[in-house]
């Protein structure tokens, strides 16, 4: 995940001809820092769920690996009174720290290109070259908006998820989005790449991982205008099916069920 979080800045600096410097790298554990842990341990535990990009670079390393999910805010609910106040043009892009990590880069300008629909940035002002880059651009672009930080339990929060349709992300790697499981658990239907780390062909769009990523997101952005009210709603009811994983309850039986496995493992030993 360090090497494309790596990666992900330096396809931001060779575009806009800046030297940012990476953010959420994990030097103190990757390399060989990362081996030294892997040859005293019998498992791995990691955040995420089986089958995901993450689940399947730790699994290459020969370790039993464990998953689990993470639990968001309980403050977190759907209405069903957002159906008559969503506007299906309409994305939220819910983030933390390091919003070029978290790909927001790729769809301001994606959205710069895209005047037919509308994104949403909720997330921190702390990664100065990205608002030294795109502070004119999101100004200047009347169907892009950037709220700052906002909490999930907030009346702003609220507003935002009965105004979007979708939440969007296109992260550099994650174990698990858990700012995009939060808006799941308000209704909003993922458009996500696969490193975002919520596996969600069954009810959301996917966004390629491969060539031009601003071009990807473009294209992803696009099939949304191909679903219709119907099929919106009964994605609606499948992501809220999928946010069940990542509730406070879901989050201690995963966990346990971890712990659990480890000690039935090595008691049969």
């Amino acid at each position: 995940s360090e090497k494309r979080v790596i990666e992900r800045y330096s396809n931001f600096n060779s575009r806009n001809n800046m030297n940012a410097p990476p953010q959420r790298l994990v030097s103190m554990v990757s390399g060989t820092v990362f081996q030294d842990f892997l040859s005293c341990t019998d498992y791995i535990m990691c955040i995420g769920e089986e089958g995901n990009e993450s689940y399947k670079s730790y699994s290459s390393h020969g370790k039993i690996v464990l998953p689990f999910f993470p639990g968001v805010s309980r403050e977190i609910s759907f209405s069903p009174h957002f159906f008559k106040t969503r506007h299906l043009s309409h994305f939220l892009c819910f983030a933390g720290n390091g919003l070029i990590c978290k790909g927001v880069d790729l769809l301001v300008e994606a959205f710069a290109k895209t005047p037919a629909k509308t994104l949403h940035i909720c997330g921190p002002k702390t990664e100065a070259p990205f608002f030294s880059k795109y502070d004119d651009i999101i100004n200047n672009s009347p169907n892009i908006h950037y709220h700052g930080f906002i909490s999930p339990s907030s009346k702003e929060f609220l507003k935002l998820a009965g105004l979007c349709s979708y939440v969007i992300f296109h992260s550099a790697a994650e174990g698990l989005a858990t700012s995009v499981a939060t808006a799941m658990r308000a209704g909003l239907v993922p458009v996500l790449n696969s490193w975002s780390g919520i596996i969600h062909e069954d009810f959301g769009v996917p966004l390629e991982e491969e060539g031009d990523l601003i071009e990807n997101v473009i294209a992803g952005v696009k099939k949304t205008s191909l679903i219709t009210p119907d099929s919106y709603r009964e994605m609606v009811f499948k992501t809220l099916n999928k946010s069940l994983d990542y509730t406070q309850s879901s989050f201690t039986h995963s966990y346990s069920s971890c712990i659990l496995k480890i000690l039935e493992n090595e008691n049969s030993i």
